[in-house]
């Protein structure tokens, strides 16, 4: 009997710890999915945001908003597969969206590949970016800030600061209005985006060699894996998906801004990092950053609709950046002591 009485807690104790070990990994995954649903829930419901939240009008606006953010965030999050950040991604889809408005209204570029102009641009940034960081060795984050203040400056100066709005064909903002059975096109292309990139870093070659990268540079350069190369590709990847963000943005609002840059780096980085605390925790994943994106959009939008001033914005997504890196050294950390 005392033998039983002294084990009896210690077992109870044992199987209480190993049903939590059963439902941490679930939470671990979907909190950030269970946290959308009660973000809408709860806008659904508030009194000052009931009427418009819920409504399929402000879904579609939500989407359309949200989708150039989505290529941005996967843009940075490139990089990030190899350890390398790139703080320039805002402002190269900046310099996409006014190379692509000026090829239109200045030079009379057709629409069909005024845009492959932009995509051009970006990668062309991306090398550069990716030179920098591989071969001349220079802090990724340094060189890349450096390249957006850069950018900055170049698209002040060649538009003087002022928007393209017009000369634009009507093919583009009819792309930017287009709601095929409901859903915004821009955010169907932006799904597109989404999904041609997890299939080539999943399932073609150079994108299992990025990851391997990012898992363990030593041990992709032991396997024959030129890793700097890789760092490089990874850049010109991210100018590429920034490029066509670009093209995304000028469809949506039909001007070009040059001051846009710097508005989207900050959401995008919060976006990825976010990402990574869901689905598959610890690892920058595209399913992940989705649902970052539309956690983010969701909250913005119904603290708007609720009154708050802009500037909460800008506190909510310092907030979700700090949160996301802090949930990701934390299951980091916990996985390293399992």
């Amino acid at each position: 009997m005392t033998s039983e009485a002294v084990s009896s807690p210690d077992a109870g104790r044992s199987a209480s710890s190993r049903q939590q070990q059963r439902w941490l990994p679930f939470i671990e995954k979907y909190a950030l999915v269970g946290l959308l649903v009660v973000v809408i829930v709860l806008f659904s419901l508030l009194p000052e945001s009931r009427e418009v939240f819920p409504t399929t009008r402000n879904l579609q606006i939500l989407l359309a908003n949200q989708s150039v953010l989505l290529v941005t965030a996967l843009a940075t999050m490139i990089p990030l597969l190899t350890h390398q950040y790139d703080l320039s991604t805002g402002n190269m889809v900046t310099l996409s969206m006014v190379a692509i408005a000026s090829a239109m209204a200045d030079h009379g570029v057709p629409a069909i590949i005024a845009p492959l102009i932009g995509i051009a641009a970006g990668v062309l940034v991306g090398l550069f970016n990716g030179w920098l960081s591989a071969y001349v060795r220079v802090n990724s984050l340094i060189a890349t800030l450096g390249v957006a203040t850069a950018i900055s400056g170049v698209l002040m100066g060649y538009t003087d600061g002022k928007s393209i709005v017009t000369g634009l064909p009507k093919i583009i903002t009819d792309f930017g209005t287009a709601k095929p059975l409901g859903i915004p096109l821009v955010f169907i292309s932006a799904l597109a985006v989404a999904t041609v990139l997890g299939y080539l870093l999943r399932f073609v070659p150079i994108g299992r060699r990025l990851i391997a990268v990012g898992a363990n540079a030593e041990a992709a350069r032991l396997v024959g894996i030129n890793v700097r190369r890789m760092v490089l590709l990874s850049f010109a990847a991210a100018g590429f998906v920034a490029g066509i963000a670009g093209a995304l943005q000028l469809a949506q609002t039909g001007a070009a801004n040059p001051t846009l840059g710097g508005s989207l780096t900050l959401p995008a980085l919060a976006a990825v990092f976010l990402g990574a605390t869901t689905i598959r925790p610890g690892t920058y994943n595209i399913p992940g950053t989705i649902i970052a994106v539309l956690f983010l959009g969701a909250l913005t939008s119904g603290l708007a609709l609720a009154g708050l001033p802009d500037w909460v914005n800008t506190i909510v997504n310092g907030g979700a950046l700090v949160a996301g890196v802090a949930f990701s050294a934390v299951v980091s950390n916990q996985r390293s002591r399992r």
